[in-house]
């Protein structure tokens, strides 16, 4: 119970819940947790979750290659980031630094981009000490 003007205990709260959700169904056979929610209608049943993180990975990619070639120095110096480090495409340690100086002759001068440029010029002359965070960067990730 909870003390008048107290807030409820999220705990309990959760366990209500639950138990609801339990109650409501209780003609039917709950799947073993292994396999809740497994067939859900997401369209990825049976992907290995890194397929599907790879996926997401390539699609955010595309989105922020599109922003950087449409002038955006913010997302020029993300699609750096992302070849420096394989993130979502095949690392290219030289398109990655030449995306990062675009960044930096884009921003330099502009007042909004100030707090950003210190970082980017240090990505830029640290790339080749980025880790690998992608399977196709050369290190598996197993």
């Amino acid at each position: 119970m909870t003390q008048s003007g107290a807030a409820p205990d999220p705990a309990a709260t959760a366990a209500v819940t639950c138990q609801t959700a339990r109650t409501a169904h209780a003609g039917e056979q709950a799947p073993p947790p292994h396999q809740h929610g497994a067939k859900q209608g997401r369209g990825r049943v049976g992907k290995p979750l890194w397929q599907v993180v790879e996926q997401v990975q390539d699609e955010w990619f595309e989105e922020e290659m599109e922003e950087a070639r449409g002038g955006n120095p913010v997302s020029m110096a993300l699609v750096g980031q992302m070849l420096i480090q394989g993130y979502g495409c095949a690392r290219d340690l030289a398109a990655g630094r030449d995306w990062v100086a675009r960044a930096l002759d884009t921003a330099q001068g502009k007042s909004d981009y100030a707090h950003l440029l210190g970082s980017w010029r240090a990505l830029w002359e640290a790339a080749e000490a980025q880790p690998v965070l992608s399977r196709r960067g050369g290190r598996p990730l197993e």
